[in-house]
């Protein structure tokens, strides 16, 4: 296994758990001699991290049904409005999902490398499916026929590393509502019991004795993050 490779796994491993796919999965779509298995496996892979991206984005695991019988492209607006991927991601996401659909759906292309299948686009179809990865691209110089060329390891290599950025962008949204909710919680041990139906003293001496107090237990604790130092 290459150094790629190696890489591409192990980044892609708590994924693959959460995914319920093999360990190699995605380095054996890497290596995917058929054009035909390689685009549908990549659009399928898409698929299922943006699935589970909305429903943990979401919180509500009992949706995975739901979400995973909408359409791709409602998934992809889904995203988009939750900020998890922006103009550009939902641009090249949604160049995966066509691409596909007409590749794929279309039995004549069958032993049509993919490479072929883009050089024969029109004019303007080509230098779109461009455009739409360039953003992503490592080199800046490459040129249309260029990144035609090597347009499976291109689709594959941006493709990856977009889908891990949006499972971290989701699990750190995640992470940083769970330690405010722990901060939240943390705190209100520092408000004094009341009976039912009892007002709390809101005057200013007792609201500023509140807050010193909360202020010292969570820097005690490790929990106070000053905004302005």
């Amino acid at each position: 296994m290459s150094t790629y490779t190696t890489f591409v796994e192990l980044a892609f491993e708590r994924l693959s758990k959460e995914l319920g796919i093999p360990k190699g999965f995605v380095v054996a779509l890497y290596e995917e001699k058929d054009s035909w298995s390689f685009i549908s496996k990549l659009a399928q892979l898409v698929e299922a991290v943006f699935t589970r991206a909305v429903v943990d984005a979401l919180r509500e695991p009992l949706i995975i049904d739901v979400i995973s019988n909408l359409p791709q492209e409602v998934r992809i607006n889904l995203l988009r409005k939750m900020n998890i991927i922006d103009s550009e991601q939902k641009s090249m996401f949604k160049a995966i999902a066509e691409i596909r659909n007409q590749y794929i759906h279309d039995l004549s292309n069958i032993d049509v490398p993919l490479d072929v299948y883009i050089r024969n686009l029109e004019d303007g179809a080509r230098k779109g499916f461009f455009k739409r990865f360039k953003p992503y691209i490592v080199d800046p110089r490459m040129s249309v026929s260029e990144f035609i060329l090597e347009c499976r390891p291109q689709v594959f290599h941006v493709c990856v590393l977009q889908l891990l950025e949006v499972h971290g962008t989701v699990s750190s949204i995640n992470n940083r509502k769970d330690h405010e909710a722990f901060r939240l919680q943390q705190a209100g041990r520092l408000l004094p019991a009341k009976k039912k139906g009892e007002m709390l003293p809101m005057d200013r001496v007792t609201v500023s004795e509140y807050v010193t107090q909360a202020r010292a237990v969570l820097k005690r604790e490790g929990l106070f993050v000053p905004q302005f130092e």
